[in-house]
This record gives structure tokens, C-alpha cells and sequence, in this order.
């Protein structure tokens, strides 16, 4: 990554600074500054495959989507569990890492394939029960088992972040700015935090965590995070892939933060921002 060493320390981006990010750098250094935090982090990261992502949850319900993306998870986990040794010759050998699934999955795997996601698929049926099933067979390059690692909800996060708020943005005349992977450190180096996608429209800044586990509990955690940056928690947001929208609620009334799944999110960041900015008391 190419850095900037004038004014702005221990801030590094994908590309040299516009005019544009140094201020949105120094606002974002005043704020964690003052808090006793240094800042890093990078613009406009996750937006590349968010498209992709969105695509995916459209074409499909969110549960089985999900299901798709964890068979590309544990095959991207496969090809790597002997190394990069392993995955080089893996990705040498004339063998494509397959996964079977039910016949509904078809507008699903139509969509993965016209990104190459899958190279394709096959439809037969079930020697047992009959049922018509569909064998996919994915793609073993790179970027894309970094997708099904993990990046598919981050860009997603980020793809319908950078719309809304831009949306937002703009019928407000404010201004707007959107980034990605930002990482607070305390001056002693002794706490760390990381956030997936951070939003700054007008003087408000909002906060995004996406957790793609499905063993992801930890809200405690988060919750300490915000009350030791002095960080309004409604102005913070976790996206989740294992709650429903009642669970959801339900840890957003337990640590009064915001909790959203893939099919309320777009409705509850708007929420969240349009919240955020009728409050009359800026956090920056």
C-alpha cells in the first residue's frame, strides 16, 4: 500500500491522498486524537466485489444463500489446509472442488457463475430420493476463496453502505465520505480496535462491524469497545448472518446498539443514519 508521511502519521491507503481524504484523515484524527487513539485505515476497500455480493441475495433467500457461501468457505479452507505449498499444487492439478445442492439453488448458482464464482454446474438426480439435484463445480483462484472467506459480507456491508448514505447524503446537502477497515490504536499500544466500514456524513460518524461466523457472540465485547471510545452506541452497527430480526432486536435492547441481518440491514442503517443526523449533538 502506498502511505502518506507528511502530516498525518500511521495513516496508510490503498493509493496517495486526494485533496479530499487528508481532510476526511484529519477529522478522523481529531476524533479518535482526543480519545487517546491513533488511526489506519483504508478507502474504499470492499467495494470492488459488493456488487457480487448483493447480486447473490437477490437471487436467492438469505438462508440458502448463506448455505452457498459456506460450501465456498470450507472448500477455500480445503484447498489452503496443507499450506501454500498445498493450495499451489491444488491449483496446478486438474481437479475442481465440487459441492452438491438442492434444485433450488439453481438462480443462486446462475448468478455465482456469471462471476465466476462457479465455472459450472450440472443438474442429476438423487439415486435415493429422486430429487433433482445441481453439482457446482467453484473456482480455486484466489481472490475468489478470499471472497467466500469472509470479504462476501464485508463488500456487501459496504456496497449498500456506500448507497444509502449516499442517498442520505445527498438529500441532505451534506458531506459524505465512506471507508473501510479503519483500525484504532491506544497511544500505549495496548487496545486495538478494528472496524469494517466507517461512514462520516455532515459532522456524524457511523460505525459498521459485519461478523460472517455463525458462531459470532461476542456482543459484550463491542459494547465495552464504544463506552471506552466514548462512542454514541446508536451510532454503531453490527451485521450479522446468524440472528433472525427478532433475535436481532432482542441484542440490540440487552446493549443498545444497533443489530441488523441481510435482510434488514439496508432498512436499519438508514434508520441509524437519519437518527444520527436529527440529532442535534455532533460526535466528531
Amino acid at each position: 500500500a502506498d502511505s502518506y508521511t507528511g502530516d498525518y502519521p500511521k495513516l496508510t491507503l490503498r493509493k496517495p491522498f486526494t485533496d479530499s481524504e487528508k481532510r476526511w484523515a484529519n477529522e478522523f484524527e481529531q476524533f479518535y486524537k482526543s480519545r487517546g487513539y491513533n488511526v489506519a485505515f483504508k478507502v474504499g476497500g470492499a467495494t470492488k466485489t459488493g456488487v457480487i455480493s448483493e447480486k447473490l441475495f437477490r437471487s436467492g433467500k438469505p438462508e440458502d444463500v448463506l448455505r452457498f457461501i459456506q460450501a465456498g468457505k470450507t472448500i477455500a479452507y480445503t484447498l489452503f489446509e496443507n499450506g501454500e505449498d498445498g493450495y499451489q499444487k491444488e491449483l496446478l492439478s486438474a481437479r475442481s472442488p465440487r459441492y452438491t445442492f438442492d434444485k433450488r439453488f439453481e438462480p443462486i448458482l446462475n448468478t455465482a457463475q456469471s462471476f465466476g464464482l462457479i465455472s459450472s454446474y450440472y443438474e442429476h438426480t438423487d439415486r435415493n430420493s429422486g430429487a433433482a439435484r445441481l453439482t457446482a463445480y467453484f473456482s480455486k483462484y484466489r481472490k475468489v476463496l478470499d471472497f467466500f472467506r469472509g470479504e462476501f459480507l464485508e463488500s456487501y456491508a459496504y456496497y449498500i453502505a456506500n448507497k444509502v448514505a449516499g442517498r442520505i447524503a445527498s438529500e441532505r446537502k451534506l458531506p459524505f465520505e465512506i471507508a473501510a477497515n479503519l483500525v484504532t490504536t491506544s497511544s500505549n499500544g495496548a487496545s486495538v480496535h478494528e472496524y469494517d466500514t466507517v461512514i462520516r456524513i455532515g459532522s456524524q460518524i457511523f460505525l459498521i462491524e459485519e461478523k460472517s461466523s455463525p458462531y459470532f457472540c461476542d456482543f459484550n465485547k463491542f459494547a465495552q469497545d464504544m463506552d471506552m471510545l466514548q462512542f454514541s452506541k446508536k451510532n454503531y452497527m453490527i451485521l450479522l448472518v446468524n440472528k433472525t430480526g427478532e433475535e436481532a432486536e432482542a441484542v440490540e435492547w440487552l446493549f443498545d446498539f444497533r443489530v441488523a441481518n441481510v435482510d434488514t440491514y439496508a432498512s436499519k442503517l438508514r434508520q441509524m443514519l437519519e437518527e444520527g443526523l436529527d440529532d442535534s449533538i455532533p460526535n466528531v
